[in-house]
């Protein structure tokens, strides 16, 4: 019976005890390790593109309240993203000209809103502002040369924020295994 576990939990209480012996610090109740460490380096992109996906889907629902007719300026947040920015597109599709002037007067997009950035919104930009100056000048770079910026927007920021987090997570669980060291005595 010493080893095999019984429904007295004798032996898997052994069981416990012995790989406590050996070094690990678990639990005799739960079995679990007591010193696990968190995966912050996992824990935190994750956080970081689950915030990213929030405020993107406020902004493209304020998009579509703000816009009727398909638009040129997507607002992510409080930054203005242009899909056309080296005007290549003729804008003017569908439109009548005034009676008294030869401008289209049936549609016309909005060059700057205000916007109020929420909590979630501040945080976020406030958390990972490297990865958004980066971000950003990536995607003002790439629309002198006429490249979409919703398009590199949406492709590179998740990237950059995922990046960004890790690297912070690395540093954090980096910093509490050597804290965990210093604490725990060494034998002697």
């Amino acid at each position: 019976m010493s080893g095999f576990p019984t429904q007295s939990g004798v032996t898997i209480h052994w069981r416990f005890q012995h790989f406590r012996s050996r070094g690990r610090n678990i639990s005799a109740e739960s079995g679990v390790s007591l010193n696990m460490q968190k995966r912050w380096r996992v824990v935190l992109p994750v956080i970081g593109i689950i915030l990213f996906s929030v405020v993107s889907y406020h902004s493209l629902r304020v998009n579509r309240g703000i816009q009727r007719a398909p638009s040129r300026y997507f607002w992510w947040s409080a930054t203005r993203l242009d899909s056309d920015p080296a005007n290549k597109r003729n804008w003017n599709w569908g439109a009548t000209p005034c009676q008294n002037s030869k401008e289209n007067c049936s549609r016309w997009d909005l060059e700057t809103i205000w916007v109020d950035p929420s909590l979630v919104e501040q945080f976020l930009i406030l958390s990972a502002l490297p990865a958004f100056i980066i971000g950003g000048l990536a995607v003002r770079g790439l629309g002198t040369i006429g490249i979409n910026q919703i398009w590199s927007f949406m492709l590179s920021m998740p990237i950059l924020i995922c990046a960004w987090y890790y690297l912070i997570g690395w540093l954090l669980d980096r910093w509490i295994s050597r804290r965990s060291r210093r604490r725990t005595p060494t034998p002697g």
